[in-house]
């Protein structure tokens, strides 16, 4: 499970799509099946300290292949990691 935005996100809400390429989320449940949110999600960032590397955030999408129907609901996600 990836979550990807830029380094110096601020806070606030976001749509998640892959082809926009700025925000998005990745869901690997085989290597042979990468699953990528496109234009279904929503990415909250709670807090990002840049002095720290510190960030908190929420986010849920529902991941779909590009090749095939395969598709996964990712819900409730909550990350605080630093960077």
């Amino acid at each position: 499970l990836g979550v990807y935005m830029p380094a110096t996100v601020t806070p606030g809400t976001y749509a998640m799509d892959l082809n926009a390429g700025v925000y998005f989320g990745s869901y690997n449940p085989t290597t042979a099946k990468p699953l990528f949110a496109i234009g279904n999600g929503s990415l909250t960032i709670l807090e990002n300290d840049l002095v720290n590397k510190r960030i908190k955030g929420n986010f849920s999408f529902i991941a779909k292949s590009q090749t095939d129907s395969s598709s996964a609901t990712i819900s409730d996600g909550y990350f605080s990691v630093s960077y």
